[in-house]
């Protein structure tokens, strides 16, 4: 199952503990966390419809891999560093992922056993109005290393020749 999600993306909220009720709970004061849960769980239903994608049963190993598109951090110039070190982790992107596709493509995200290629967290050239153009090379160079078939993800990077930011998603049976 190959998923594409036009979206910011968010890492999982930390959690913080109220000392006087001992009442645990994820902070998020501008709602983005909420927003992006909704994104991410409609547009997953509806290419799960539109693919004819089916529930992986319990018990079932699965791999899951992802790779994040980010706006550039404003205070990090692309003449300082192509890749920038900063927070948040590419594993608070990843376990959001991971939970927010329980119950839409397999039970529980224990069965996930493996990757099927490394995550990445890749960052865009502009800032977040002025998104960079895939350069045709950069693309298929990209995706050919993590396709070995013509995807749904394929085939919109192929058709695709805008600035993009969000999540491609790859979810597969263990054999």
């Amino acid at each position: 199952m190959d998923f594409v999600i036009e979206c910011i993306p968010r890492p999982w909220p930390k959690e913080n503990t109220n000392r006087e009720t001992g009442f645990v709970y994820h902070r998020d004061p501008k709602g983005y966390w909420r927003e992006y849960k909704k994104v991410i769980v409609a547009t997953v239903k509806a290419q799960i419809i539109q693919n004819g994608y089916k529930m992986i049963e319990r018990y079932v190993p699965v791999s899951m891999g992802c790779h994040f598109f980010l706006p550039r951090p404003k205070s990090v110039s692309v003449k300082e560093r192509r890749h920038p070190c900063v927070k948040p982790d590419l594993d608070n992107y990843e376990y959001a992922i991971a939970n927010l596709l329980q119950g839409l493509c397999y039970v529980d995200d224990c069965q996930i056993v493996s990757r099927p290629f490394a995550p990445t967290k890749n960052y865009a050239d502009y800032n977040i109005i002025k998104w960079p153009r895939f350069e045709e090379g950069i693309v298929n160079e990209w995706w050919t290393e993590m396709s070995s078939y013509d995807s749904p993800v394929d085939n919109y990077l192929k058709q695709c020749r805008q600035p993009f930011t969000g999540v491609f998603i790859r979810v597969e049976e263990v054999t």
